[in-house]
């Protein structure tokens, strides 16, 4: 393949001119000149280096989206049917603005925040975060505008995008209670550690007062977690002599292992 220096010296211009071309850089090139080295690099089957680009411009044109992973099960965030709907979302609607998009799963915030730097990505999005830790590491050291997604953070100058969680959490439950259901379980990932559970939760109490339905404290399941774990609770459930007649849960997943 052809170098820069190549292009220039048979198109008959400086490297600078041909750099411009690349660079899609208006008003320093005329078009005659641009169309020439245009057909010299197709013809050459030229294609530019991104990372020199992105070096040189300090702009890569690509949102990273940054996938949180969880100690004891790395792969658990793409395996969730919502986050990957989510990340072909993103994907299509950065294309329709020709933008590139880079996945980038991490444990560290320092791992996330080198390819950040690295590749000078023009922001990026944090998808949802677990760990205040890294996450308000992230949000200090980001150069590159940051979006936290499904989680808020009052104390963090960062961008969020969430749902009503509460609200989720008492329209599920109103759903059952209008269905006739007063034997109700909960079952969450981790009420004490998760903003986003423990609005979902309160919403889940809300809808019993409303009801005047009664809360059974040992029908409140803590730390289920992914499709095994909805699994696991049903059999619990299952040999309970008296059980609920419908369960609330947090997450997709753990409502698809109780299905099933």
């Amino acid at each position: 393949m052809a170098t820069i220096k190549e292009i220039a010296a048979e198109a008959g211009v400086s490297r600078m001119t041909v750099s411009n071309v690349i660079n899609n850089v208006k008003g320093k090139v005329s078009p005659e000149t641009e169309k020439r080295i245009r057909e010299i690099m197709e013809r050459h089957h030229y294609v530019p280096s991104m990372a020199a680009r992105s070096l040189i411009s300090k702009s890569s044109h690509t949102v990273a989206l940054l996938l949180p992973m969880w100690p004891d099960s790395p792969s658990s965030l793409l395996l969730n049917p919502y986050a990957g709907y989510l990340v072909g979302y993103f994907a299509e609607l950065l294309r329709a603005k020709q933008y590139y998009v880079m996945l980038c799963s991490f444990f560290a915030a320092e791992e996330a925040l080198t390819v950040l730097r690295t590749w000078h990505t023009d922001g990026a999005i944090l998808m949802f975060p677990h760990d205040d830790a890294i996450t308000h590491e992230l949000a200090q050291k980001c150069e590159s505008p940051l979006v936290a997604l499904d989680r808020y953070f009052e104390d963090l100058n960062m961008l969020s995008v969430c749902i009503e969680d509460r609200k989720g959490g008492y329209l599920a439950t109103r759903h059952v209670l209008e269905e006739g259901h007063r034997d109700i379980a909960f079952a969450a990932t981790s009420i004490s550690n998760s903003k986003v559970v423990q609005d979902r939760y309160q919403g889940f109490l809300d809808a019993l007062a409303e009801f005047h339905a009664p809360l059974h404290p040992e029908w409140v399941f803590d730390g289920v977690y992914r499709q095994e774990g909805g699994v696991q609770l049903a059999e619990r459930l299952l040999k309970m002599e008296r059980r609920p007649t419908a369960v609330i849960t947090t997450a997709d997943l753990i409502a698809c292992g109780i299905m099933k």
